[in-house]
């Protein structure tokens, strides 16, 4: 990051935590860190009283989420305070509408179809850590492409947040909403609109860190936060980019790095992916993922499946899969489904 970049750090439980950016300056207003420290008030149940007012409106809509939380997953209500600015807000916008791009299936889909989105974010240190120096330098290249080829402009953004000795602890999955509407708040200057791609469909809604229920509720005054997606599911999402010359040329969904390649073709996130294009018939067109013989031999060699992940896998069936991915695929389902039934006899 060059020297003379944009950073605002903050010291939380004695360590600091830092965001920086060289594309544009960082808002160093407190609502981007009371959205962090509400999330760990909540999740790591701690009592915090926010030393400096926030946005009115912000303060009434973490209220909300606090409420949704504890229905979710019990979690602690009212444990983080805050005093506001006073005078009731008015809402600016008109700074131009952005989106993160992590260069997966789901942020593909909102940029291929948000025509207004003429900024995406990326933040480094969130799904990539900033040691992975080759990986962040691969990706971020990745990122100018795109937004050279779909004229647009590209915001990264770096930051500690991960390996921070507080905010390391909590789990990503409960956590990534409030990260990503930080780095909204911390870029409000620059923008007044940021989408979060969905990760699920609304007709099989799980409790998530981003969600279409309270993605909405991080915004404030100066920023609004929308989600964008819902209403299909990521293999949907899939075959209506799918011959998208950007989305071929780019699509990464890995986030385990099990060795140097973007999509590693080893993990489940991995396979699930290639198993999508290999439906679609389009999986030898995608540079970024290894071929089918690694797919198959890695559904052979995989343990069984989350349970919550079945249903997805066994929609792969209704397609007219190669012979050797679909026995692999019937085998992985096969042990899934055997540990789940020994699982429950076991608690009977």
């Amino acid at each position: 990051m060059p020297s003379n970049a944009s950073r605002v750090e903050w010291e939380i439980d004695g360590a600091p935590l830092w965001f920086e950016c060289a594309d544009t300056p960082l808002n160093s207003a407190p609502d981007a860190m009371a959205c962090l420290c509400f999330a760990a008030s909540s999740l790591a149940g701690w009592r915090v009283r926010f030393p400096v007012s926030i946005c009115p409106l912000l303060e009434h809509r973490l209220k909300r989420i606090g409420r949704i939380w504890n229905r979710w997953w019990g979690t602690d209500r009212d444990r983080f305070k805050a005093e506001t600015r006073g005078t009731p807000p008015t809402i600016e916008m008109g700074r131009g509408t952005a989106l993160f791009l992590s260069l997966g299936v789901d942020s593909f889909y909102t940029l291929l179809r948000m025509p207004e989105a003429r900024t995406i974010v990326y933040v480094a240190g969130y799904d990539v850590q900033l040691i992975e120096t080759e990986r962040c330098a691969k990706i971020e290249r990745r990122l100018h492409d795109v937004a050279e080829r779909q004229g647009v402009k590209v915001i990264l953004v770096r930051t500690n947040l991960r390996t921070h000795p507080v905010f390391g602890k909590l789990g990503w999955d409960r956590l990534h909403g409030a990260a990503l509407a930080a780095v909204g708040h911390l870029l409000d200057s620059a923008i007044s609109k940021i989408f979060i791609s969905a990760s699920f469909p609304k007709n099989y809604f799980k409790p998530w860190g981003s969600s279409w229920k309270t993605d909405f509720l991080w915004s404030s005054s100066r920023l609004e936060i929308g989600h964008f997606g819902e209403e299909l599911w990521r293999l949907e999402k899939l075959e209506k980019i799918v011959d998208e010359p950007l989305v071929m040329d780019h699509l990464r969904v890995c986030w385990e790095h099990r060795n140097d390649g973007l999509n590693c073709g080893e993990c489940e996130k991995c396979q699930r992916t290639m198993l999508g294009l290999v439906s679609l018939r389009r999986l030898e067109v995608y540079q970024t993922f290894p071929n089918v013989e690694t797919l198959v031999a890695g559904l052979q060699a995989s343990p069984a499946l989350i349970g919550k992940l079945l249903p997805t896998y066994r929609a792969f069936l209704k397609h007219d899969l190669p012979p050797e991915v679909d026995g692999a695929l019937r085998g992985l389902i096969q042990r899934t489904e055997a540990r789940i039934k020994s699982r429950n006899h076991a608690i009977q």
